[in-house]
């Protein structure tokens, strides 16, 4: 009689631990794929995905990655020789010329004297010096304002 109780007590301990793995992986499927989507398929005939045109690119050509800038940063002031940024690096300077391309972010001319403080920029350009602390700016992209909830 004691042999069966163990018996029992061993089997019921071992499908109580099946049924938690079993909801431990329904769980992580859910959690992965939610309730109102469809299971991961490998076709292979499914169309790549559209890259989204931007028409400030088309404007550019091929002379720069619109999507990869030199640097980013918040316009700190505006002298007569450049610009000062402020970056995650720290401030940094940019050179500007009267060859220097400014644009608004729709592809719209704007001058180095329409830009505002604070206003969010990305440069592309040279590094002149070896310290990377000064840039010689070719383009500055003016970004649109971030909206409140998006960080």
């Amino acid at each position: 009689m004691v042999k069966n109780r163990w018996g029992i007590i061993i089997g019921g301990a071992i499908l109580i631990v099946m049924l938690m793995l079993g909801s431990f992986s329904i769980g992580v499927y859910l959690g992965r794929l939610g309730t109102n989507q469809e299971a991961p398929r490998n076709d292979a005939a499914a169309p790549p995905p559209i890259p989204p045109q931007n028409p400030l690119q088309e404007k550019v050509g091929e002379e720069f990655q619109i999507n990869n800038p030199d640097l980013v940063g918040r316009l700190r002031f505006v002298g007569k020789d450049g610009i000062q940024l402020i970056t995650e690096q720290g401030n940094k300077f940019v050179i500007v010329d009267e060859d220097t391309r400014v644009w608004n972010w729709s592809g719209e001319t704007l001058q180095v004297r329409d830009l505002g403080r604070y206003d969010i920029l990305a440069v592309y350009g040279d590094f002149i010096q070896d310290d990377g602390r000064q840039l010689r700016a070719e383009l500055i992209v003016r970004l649109p304002p971030r909206q409140p909830n998006n960080p």
